[in-house]
């Protein structure tokens, strides 16, 4: 598990004051690719948020048991089951909880997409996933 927090040696407390919004935003990425969710997770966290990276589906769960996640990210092929298997669990357990596939899968059954609120291409970049994780985390 790559919790950015702790790779970079801070503290894993979020901050009292987080220079745009007075917290720090905590999100869960799932992706089978080790080296691709560790990116995306060094990339969210150069944002501002912190990230917990993990390749284990059934590892996030536990995660999001236990922690305070705001907005999950995933991958649609992850091992064991699909991202939107996992995106329904999730909702099970949390039903407010947003949830991105960030996903290299060209064609998503629409029958699973229900337990999903946005999709993004990993062909359209990072620059994509950020502009809507910002505007899930920073609407209203």
């Amino acid at each position: 598990m790559l919790d950015t927090a702790q790779k970079s040696g801070a503290s894993s407390k979020p901050p009292d004051r987080w220079p745009t919004e007075g917290r720090q935003h905590h999100l869960l990425c799932v992706d089978d690719e080790k080296t691709l969710v560790s990116l995306t997770a060094t990339i969210l966290a150069g944002q501002g948020y912190r990230v917990t990276a993990l390749t284990n589906p059934f590892q996030a769960m536990e995660v999001f048991k236990r922690e305070k996640i705001e907005l999950v990210i995933l991958d649609y092929q992850v091992p064991g089951m699909s991202g939107t298997s996992l995106a329904a669990q999730l909702k099970t357990t949390h039903s407010k909880v947003k949830v991105g596939l960030f996903t290299g899968t060209p064609d998503v059954p629409r029958c699973e997409l229900s337990p999903v609120d946005a999709i993004v291409s990993k062909s359209d970049g990072v620059e994509v996933l950020i502009a809507t994780v910002n505007r899930f985390l920073h609407a209203g």
